[in-house]
């Protein structure tokens, strides 16, 4: 909320976090910053978050839930991949992009 609405300073946010299809089993934490990085989550997944702020008066409302979901699995390696020496202090690495299979 803005400034002049809010009951005191913001100390700290909560952020709470389950796999979608496992709601019993939430993640919490806590985090001074208005930013967090969620680490270990499992590849191709659905997530729900949702985030309070708490200030000396106590904790304010859950924000609305929001939904994700983690990319499916990591890249496979450029293909082609070149090198040429350009001089006798240089070299030139040239590549493709990777193929992604169509899913």
């Amino acid at each position: 909320p803005a400034r002049n609405l809010r009951n005191g300073d913001i100390q700290r946010y909560q952020i709470a976090y389950h796999r979608l299809s496992d709601p019993i089993n939430e993640e919490d934490l806590n985090s001074t910053d208005t930013f967090v990085d969620l680490v270990g989550l499992d590849m191709n997944t659905d997530y729900i978050f949702k985030i309070k702020a708490y200030t000396s008066r106590g904790a304010g409302p859950w924000s609305n839930k929001l939904h994700f979901r983690t990319f499916g699995r990591m890249p496979p390696p450029p293909k082609n991949v070149k090198v040429r020496r350009t001089s006798d202090t240089t070299i030139e690495v040239r590549w493709d992009e990777p193929e992604f299979p169509v899913s």
